[in-house]
Formats: C-alpha cells, structure tokens, sequence
C-alpha cells in the first residue's frame, strides 16, 4: 500500500546491500547485526553520504518488520534497528548558480540549441530535470502552461502546472533528443564542470548541480515576499503544514492562475 516512490527506494536500498553481499537473493533470517555491522562499516570506506546511507538502513530494517509482521519471522531481533552510524561524510551544502554562472553556462552551450534549451526552462521554472524531460505543454485559462508530473513525482504535490514565463514564450521548444532525462542530466554536468573551471572555481564542483537551479528559483520567490505555502505550487514541495480533513484530504486549494503567472513573472530576465 506504500506510495510508488517509496517502493522504489525500498528496491535501491536492497540492490545496494545485495550488492555488498555480492549475491542476488538473501533469507532475511540469515541477515545477522554483524553482516549489517559490516555493511555500514563497508558504506563508510566507500564514503556514502550519512542521510543516503541512513535511509538505506531504515528501509531495510522496515522490510524485516513487516516479514514480522506477517509471520515469517518468529522471535528474531531485527539487525537493521540500533546500528551506529558514525564517521560518514557530512553532505554537500548545494548553492544556487550565480547570474554570472548561468550566464556562462549559456555562452558555452550556444551551439547545442538542446542544452540551451534546458538550461532556460531550469531557470524560468525551477522544475526538476527528470520533470522537465517529461513535462508537456499545453493551455489552461488561455495561458500557455508546462504540465508537470501528471502520473504523480517525488511528493504529492508533484503534480502541478507552471506558466510559461514571458521570455519562454520566445521559445520555439523542441523534442529533447538525448534519450532519458539521466543522459541528458549527464551532458548538463560536463557543461556545468566546464563552466566551473572557465570561472576558476572548479573546487566547487560539488556544490552546483543542476537542482542548483531549483534553490535559485526558490530563493528569488522567497525574496519576492512569497509564502512557502505559495511557492510549493510551482514547485511541488510537500505542504507539510497544510490543514486537513479527518478523511486526509487537503483542503487548501491551489492558487489562481493569475496569481501563479504574477509569481512566474517576478523572475528576473536573464542579462544574456
């Protein structure tokens, strides 16, 4: 009953301990606190950032609950719960990119009409990459709009539609050609590690990232004075404090179109 996008890291979390392991199937009775003790030792060495590895746990442990649960495991203490987790790396702090980097990251991909097409929808939309290699154009209200997520994303909010800014509607849009939005996340990173050294800060490397994009976004709207309740419509957070019926449903109610258009428009336009 759990939510697609929970599944699935549910399947990365076992995939990466059976890989550890080196075999393709395990008995969950034969998985003892010390093979777990090992594995996060083994997640260490490999420097796994703590949250990622983490997770990886928690979910491991969960599937051993409910193999409980359901009565395939009698009195076995679950060897996922009260594992130590020390010494890992701390994550990266992402940084928004700067207008002089997405400046020079469109003066570099000038001649790839693909990537400058992405770089622009990025900045204007705030969309995550494997949203925007997905996403269609259509027309709400008369406004031309980028449906996003329409069979649902990573939050329940994923699902949404953006206003095309005005400096998009200059726009001729085309078919993406790379073949899967990680392809094409791919051929952004080695443009955006170009850029990077170009601008003599490639020690930064790991700080930008293409969802760097997202928290600029998210950051020219903040400093516009709009709510983060606000700003969870073009960008699909999860409205963590949004009330509640007692049957579970929202009853907050997206705002007009009108309204996401103004917060659209309040982007700057690029100085390119």
């Amino acid at each position: 009953g759990k939510p697609s996008k929970t599944q699935n890291k549910v399947k990365n979390a076992t995939k990466r301990f059976l890989e550890y392991r080196e075999i393709h199937d395990l008995e969950l009775r034969l998985i003892t606190p010390k093979i777990v003790s090992d594995y996060i030792k083994f997640g260490r060495t490999e420097n796994r950032a703590i949250s990622t590895f983490r997770n990886d746990i928690n979910y491991l442990g969960a599937v051993f609950e409910f193999a409980k649960r359901e009565g395939y495991l009698n009195n076995i203490a679950n060897p996922f719960r009260g594992q130590k987790m020390t010494n890992f790396k701390e994550p990266v702090i992402r940084e928004p990119f700067t207008d002089e980097m997405i400046v020079k990251l469109i003066e570099l991909a000038s001649e790839d009409e693909e990537l400058t097409q992405l770089i622009y929808v990025s900045y204007y939309t705030g969309m995550r990459l494997d949203e925007i290699f997905t996403a269609k154009l259509e027309r709400a209200e008369n406004i031309r709009v980028f449906n996003v997520a329409e069979k649902g994303g990573k939050t329940e909010s994923a699902t949404r539609i953006i206003p095309l800014h005005s400096e998009l509607k200059k726009f001729k849009f085309t078919e993406w050609k790379s073949p899967s939005s990680t392809a094409l996340g791919k051929r952004f990173g080695r443009l955006k590690d170009k850029m990077l050294e170009e601008l003599k800060i490639e020690e930064d490397r790991n700080k930008y990232v293409h969802h760097s994009f997202r928290h600029g976004f998210s950051t020219i709207l903040l400093n516009a004075k709009y709510s983060e309740l606000e700003i969870s419509d073009l960008t699909g957070h999860k409205k963590s404090n949004i009330g509640r019926t007692q049957a579970g449903k929202t009853y907050f109610a997206r705002q007009s179109m009108s309204k996401l258009f103004e917060m659209i428009e309040s982007i700057p336009k690029l100085n390119v």
